[in-house]
């Protein structure tokens, strides 16, 4: 199962993600039972523009929403996220 960033113009979307950091929420969605998850984000936590973006993604949504600061194999840390239910 691959997801992807709502639609948009966005600085971390599609390949611009590490197919790493793209699974690992994928994994997280499954294991934590979020239904109906959409909104799906990304963004190095080190990247203001980003981050921004990240939110207004987040904010575009409804219901709950879940994040989550994970790191990835090169030791950079992404925070990712998605909103859930309906």
């Amino acid at each position: 199962m691959t997801h992807h960033l709502a639609r948009g113009e966005y600085k971390y979307s599609g390949k611009s993600v590490p197919v790493e950091v793209r699974t690992r929420l994928d994994e997280i969605i499954e294991d934590e039972g979020l239904e109906c998850a959409d909104r799906f984000r990304f963004t190095p936590v080190d990247d203001n523009e980003g981050m921004h973006q990240f939110e207004l993604v987040k904010d575009s949504g409804c219901c709950g929403s879940f994040e989550r600061i994970i790191e990835d194999s090169t030791g950079r840390k992404w925070l990712i996220g998605c909103n859930y239910g309906h």
